[in-house]
């Protein structure tokens, strides 16, 4: 980070400056498909498991995020 100054006798800090590049996306949609990869593991866990409403709801949530993120492109 770069601080300068102002003249002297003047107090405190004129700018604040930060070296480099931070990077925030502020489109929510970007989550969709690490969120549908995980849905996809957890219907993958839940076939192993055996446990059928799991499996419904981790594959329709994945199937739902997939196409979200298709449709974010």
């Amino acid at each position: 980070m770069n601080i300068s100054y102002g003249p002297p006798g003047q107090s405190g800090v004129t700018q604040l400056m930060h070296v480099g590049q931070i990077e925030i996306d502020q489109n929510p949609l970007r989550l969709a498909r690490p969120a549908a990869i995980a849905a996809a593991g957890v219907w993958v866990y839940a076939v192993i498991a055996k446990d059928r409403k799991l499996r419904r709801t981790a594959f329709a949530a994945s199937a739902g995020l997939v196409i979200v993120s298709l449709l974010a492109r």
